[in-house]
């Protein structure tokens, strides 16, 4: 096992560090002083953007457990142009369409 130990790493063109790794574990990118697990800070309208190359969409997994067995999750993801809204049970709780239309 490896193990890297960083407190911050910048480039050397820019004016402050580009990641910062606290000590309590907390990951900083674009800011030097993280206050969550993982806190992304920029100046664009996105700062953050996960891509998928999946063709079944892409999709973020909320959960407050620490195992895939257990159902207490929710997605939220894209699929083609529709935003989508799963419940812990994989069905579909809501879909936003592309046209603007809400289906619950």
């Amino acid at each position: 096992m490896s193990i890297l130990v960083l407190e911050h790493l910048q480039n050397t063109n820019s004016s402050s560090p580009d990641l910062t790794i606290d000590s309590n574990g907390r990951i900083g990118v674009g800011t030097e002083t993280p206050s969550e697990l993982l806190h992304v800070s920029g100046t664009g309208v996105g700062p953050l953007k996960l891509h998928s190359t999946n063709t079944n969409g892409a999709y973020i997994r909320l959960s407050n457990v620490d195992t895939d067995a257990d159902p207490d999750h929710v997605w939220i993801g894209a699929q083609g142009n529709d935003t989508k809204f799963y419940q812990s049970n994989s069905l579909l709780s809501m879909i936003i369409k592309s046209d603007g239309k809400v289906g619950i």
